[in-house]
């Protein structure tokens, strides 16, 4: 995405999600370098010039010893400096602007998932506060949409669920489909669409459990499939998997196709992703993905979640606006974040309230959800219990006419049609 790497990988295999993740980018870096900082102690405002300084003289230990996550930011072009991102990563992967080069993906469960089943308690009851569990990267026009979104989402992935286990199952499926599966699938649509080489996509699924470590629930689950390989304890049929695997990356490396002919160990050629449109437009749909199991077949990924994240949420609520950049402040205006917290500091001093630290999951306003609010929690279960520290207002309808959203049944039966009929 940065074009800092350009020519320097000759194929990419790429592992642990997308960047299209509503977790992998921070929307407000000035926010979430302000708010941190007055947790550990800083005194100032969040004018950029000491709040660098604050941070180029906090001890390392402080920094490090948090389970909060500094994410990326699309930063401001500055001179003297190579920037990690410029632009957003969305319209990046559309317009092809990056190193073209042959493409393994590979994805498997979400680790979250991981850590909703293993503490199901935790998680009963998070349901009934969903506006924490909206990506960051939709954006509402009022709250009132807001809400109606949240009922859809709850019809679509807890309708008719009354037991403990189905609510915790299912959360386990929404946060798998938000953080990875959709962001995964929408991005090697993209890749697919523009890279002049093959994409390749593997859905892993690692059906030996007695081969993971459950001391580390949560943590990276694609160390998952390099125990696999370097096992020492494997049976039989683990062996073959893994020897699977290992011949497939090495094909992959050496020649760019991780199975250019059949064999006894390879029996079935793995097809690189082919884009499927609808109505000339991109679908997240029918993509040919091969499923790393005990059956070992290529599949065409598809299903409902996908169709409702893309065909209606996302295309209906994307966020379309500039992302919040930080960088280097020498005129004396501050950037969109920035005005939000000093504004937010202004209110705080007229309402001559007693000082209390705010963090970034405190901070609300219509549009913003907070998903990676939820992520840091689930990273802060983890670290607890394993010492880890790592963690587009319109609907279409089946016949092409638009529906607005101005009630909450017709935005039910659009969305109906939507996953219905595809389009």
């Amino acid at each position: 995405m940065s074009g800092l790497t350009e020519n320097l990988f000759q194929k990419v295999i790429l592992e642990s999600g997308s960047i299209l993740s509503p977790s992998s980018l921070t929307r407000d870096p000035v926010l979430v370098a302000f708010d941190f900082a007055k947790s550990t102690g800083y005194k100032g405002d969040s004018n950029p010039q000491p709040l660098r300084e604050y941070y180029y003289n906090v001890p390392v230990k402080i920094l490090t010893n948090t389970t909060r996550i500094f994410r990326p930011c699309i930063e401001r072009t500055v001179a003297e400096y190579h920037n990690l991102l410029e632009r957003d990563p969305r319209d990046v992967l559309r317009e092809g602007k990056y190193q073209h080069v042959p493409l393994m993906i590979v994805y498997t469960q979400a680790e979250e998932v991981d850590i909703i089943l293993h503490d199901p308690e935790t998680f009963q009851s998070i349901i009934d506060n969903m506006e924490d569990l909206l990506p960051a990267n939709l954006i509402f026009d009022s709250s009132e949409v807001k809400d109606k979104i949240i009922k859809l989402i709850k019809k679509f992935y807890f309708d008719d669920i009354d037991t403990a286990s189905g609510i915790t199952h299912s959360l386990a499926d929404y946060i798998n489909d938000v953080f990875l599966e959709y962001p995964v699938a929408k991005s090697v649509t993209y890749y697919a669409n523009r890279n002049t080489y093959p994409v390749y996509l593997m859905k892993f699924a690692d059906l030996h459990t007695r081969l993971k470590d459950h001391r580390y629930v949560g943590t990276n689950k694609y160390n998952d499939i390099f125990r696999y390989i370097t096992s020492d304890r494997l049976e039989d049929s683990e062996d073959l998997q893994a020897q699977k695997l290992v011949m497939l990356w090495t094909n992959f490396i050496n020649v760019g196709d991780p199975t250019p002919l059949t064999s006894p160990l390879l029996p079935v050629i793995w097809q690189p992703v082919q884009v499927h449109e609808i109505h000339g437009q991109i679908a997240v749909q029918k993509i040919p993905c091969l499923q790393f199991d005990e059956t070992f077949t290529n599949i065409l990924l598809s299903g409902k979640h996908l169709k409702f994240w893309d065909r209606f949420c996302y295309k209906e609520y994307r966020r379309t606006r500039s992302l919040t950049v930080f960088g280097d402040v020498d005129d004396g205006t501050l950037p969109p974040a920035e005005e939000e917290v000093a504004d937010r500091q202004a209110q705080h001093q007229g309402q001559a309230q007693p000082h209390v630290v705010r963090h970034e999951h405190q901070h609300q306003h219509v549009g913003s959800g907070r998903l990676q609010d939820v992520q840091q929690g689930l990273d802060e279960v983890a670290a607890r219990q394993h010492r880890i520290s790592r963690t587009e207002t319109r609907a279409s309808s089946g016949t092409g006419h638009h529906v607005e959203c101005n009630t909450e049944n017709v935005l039910y039966w659009g969305v109906e049609n939507v996953i219905k009929n595809g389009d």
